[in-house]
């Protein structure tokens, strides 16, 4: 339960630090729910400003965070919104609550990795090497690698440490407070981001539901479901289950910003009365600036899609603009503020982003046929026909509605034409992109849909060249815009009477989308966590986990509490490298040296250092992974003095 008590109060100072902004710059009260990712970017912020330009370590920084902290809450105690506020705090730790609950269902055989293990061990080995060390301490280029000897795990964590690194340092950070099991802490870590990003989603709803006339607003529920249903719905969930922790960090703070400036720009061009203000201003550079640190490919997406969604605004209500001289100044300054604020990192970033961006287009791979293999269904069809139908509804994140073809043909035929259904009312909603505002269309919709139409020509341009991995990338950094488009009949209680029955099509369509999307999110993600070996779902129709072997025939818990800092353990080889990494990670967090029992090169593509064999008497421990009876390797610690040598 510490690690739980410590997430809560990364989330607290999150909302301290972000409400504390907001008050300090006088910022309007519709701001208030992005007051939790403001706090998080400033907190990658402080993180990417100490950690490389000036050297401190995590632990100074961290320290830095808890008197900001404090600061934050005594200046909110003093302007009297402490009390006022909370009830923001209180929603984003009732989801995170919800979202942590597959880790008490099924422990670590569920959370020690979901669906890529490659990408979550290795961020985990930039927050162990940011935690451990100041950067300069490490032999950079390592040209002699005996300085990793009994800790080579820095060695693999500081040779990717500045490519993305935002996110590893924030959980760097939370791992000072002394935290005891390292992977549920990573677990409730990614939950934590998760949760915060529910913050953005509805204050993004809210804007939508402002954008009405006050006697259009529908009733509780109807406020409170659809941004729960975009947070813990498909989409949500497919980015945590595809250990994207970058993404899923940048979530909170590109929402955020995408809405918070859709509705700046339409009051600065006078075609909003919603009084944002100047104040935004400060926000909207601190939230880009924190979503370029945590996922540059992402927000560089966000940025061209903002820029083309704009240009379309312009054109579009040209006649109704009021575009001034400051307008413009401010426009251009405000990438410029961005910029300035992550300039610590500014080359890692951008290098980051120039690369993985020219990368996608360049290389063609096949990684999407694992990553994306939802496209076809949940059963896959078994003519063309019908998994191009499939397509559509599994696009929108509804994957599971599709049929099972194997099913008598008096169930499969009428389960066909609801799903063809469906797909025909999806397609007649997305017309309503291009169709011509009308007079008294909130602006802010229109936006919306010159958003998603702006964010249809990169996704356009790589199926086009068959390029589906970025292809399906693209898809999940914009999904939410394209659910809030759907889901937005539901925003005007009176749509279903003023409307004809073509465009009442599009409510009842909200609604299967909500609740299908609510249904996966808070039944079919706890039933799955129920799964003893700890996949989840099929990974042939859903990216849960990438071999299934490394959950089905390996148990990932090892007890290392009889150990001390003076302990020697060597790890005997066995075939499974992640079973390597699994328990460099739990030595190196407790601060054990470690040795392999066969000469292992430590990195192959930095000088190919090779331990040297171990003499047997400065070993104290072994760890040797055993088959059981029923065919799973599990882990054991045997002491020095019982080791036979054999590991069996």
């Amino acid at each position: 339960m510490f690690e739980f008590g410590v997430l809560l109060l990364f989330l607290f100072s999150l909302w301290a630090l972000g409400v504390a902004f907001l008050r300090a710059f006088g910022c309007s009260e519709v701001l208030d729910w992005i007051a939790v990712p403001l706090g998080l970017c400033l907190t990658v912020l402080v993180h990417n400003a100490c950690y490389e330009p000036l050297g401190l370590a995590a632990q100074t920084i961290q320290c830095i965070l808890i008197v900001l902290t404090g600061l934050a809450v005594v200046f909110l105690l003093y302007k009297k919104v402490f009390v006022q506020k909370l009830y923001i705090f209180l929603s984003v730790a009732a989801v995170f609550c919800f979202l942590a609950l597959p880790a008490w269902i099924n422990g670590e055989q569920y959370y020690v990795f979901r669906g890529n293990y490659w990408d979550h061990f290795n961020y985990i080995h930039m927050a162990l090497t940011v935690w451990g060390n100041p950067l300069d301490a490490y032999p950079w280029p390592a040209s002699d690698l005996s300085w990793y000897a009994g800790k080579d795990l820095f060695l693999e964590g500081r040779s990717i440490l500045l490519v993305r690194p935002g996110v590893s340092q924030v959980l760097a950070g939370l791992l000072c407070s002394g935290i005891p099991n390292l992977h549920l802490a990573v677990y409730l870590y990614l939950m934590a981001l998760w949760a915060v990003s529910y913050s953005s989603i509805y204050f993004a709803w809210q804007l939508i539901l402002h954008a009405r006339k006050e006697s259009d607003i529908p009733s509780l529920w109807l406020r409170i479901l659809p941004p729960l249903a975009v947070t813990i719905g498909f989409w949500g969930q497919y980015v945590f289950d595809i250990n994207a922790w970058s993404q899923l960090a940048s979530v909170a703070p590109l929402v955020a910003i995408t809405f918070l400036y859709m509705a700046w720009l339409a009051y600065r061009l006078g075609l909003s009365n919603m009084d944002i203000g100047r104040p935004a201003y400060p926000s909207l550079m601190v939230l880009g600036a924190g979503g370029m640190v945590f996922y540059p490919e992402s927000a560089g997406l966000h940025a061209c899609v903002l820029g083309l969604a704009t240009i379309l605004l312009l054109v579009i209500c040209r006649q109704r603009i009021r575009f001034s001289r400051n307008l413009c100044v401010a426009l251009l300054l405000l990438p410029a503020g961005m910029v300035l604020l992550f300039s610590p990192a500014f080359s890692t970033v951008m290098s980051t982003a120039y690369n993985q961006i020219r990368g996608s287009a360049l290389n063609v791979v096949d990684w999407w046929q694992y990553f994306d293999n939802y496209w076809w269904g949940l059963h896959g069809a078994p003519k063309k026909i019908l998994r191009a139908l499939q397509v559509v509804p599994s696009v929108l994140g509804m994957y599971f509605i599709t049929p099972q073809y194997t099913l008598p043909r008096l169930i499969v035929i009428p389960w066909v034409a609801a799903v063809a259904l469906f797909a025909l009312a999806a397609m007649h909603r997305f017309s309503a992109l291009f169709r011509r505002p009308s007079p008294d269309e909130p602006v802010l919709l229109v936006f919306l849909r010159m958003l998603c139409i702006s964010a249809c020509v990169p996704m356009v341009y790589y199926l086009a060249s068959r390029n589906f991995w970025p292809l399906g990338k693209a898809l999940s950094f914009v999904a939410p815009y394209f659910l809030f488009f759907l889901l937005a009949p539901l925003a005007a209680k009176n749509f279903w009477r003023e409307n004809s029955n073509m465009r009442r099509s599009w409510y009842v369509l909200a609604l299967i989308i909500l609740v299908g999307h609510l249904s996966f999110g808070l039944i079919a993600r706890p039933v799955s966590a129920i799964a003893a070996q700890g996949i989840g779902y099929d990974a042939r129709s859903y990216p849960s986990i990438q071999g299934k072997k490394n959950k089905k025939d390996y148990r990932w818990q090892l007890d290392i509490s009889s150990f001390s800092p003076r302990s020697n353990v060597c790890i005997v080889d066995q075939d499974n490298p992640f079973y390597h990494q699994y328990i460099k990670q739990k030595l190196t967090y407790a601060g054990i040296p470690y040795y392999y029992s066969e000469q292992r090169k430590t990195q192959q593509n930095h000088g190919g250092y090779t331990y040297p064999p171990i003499p047997k008497r400065e070993i104290t421990d072994y760890i040797v992974a055993r088959e059981n009876t029923a065919g799973v390797f599990e882990l054991h610690v045997i002491p020095a003095s019982g080791w036979t040598g054999d590991g069996q």
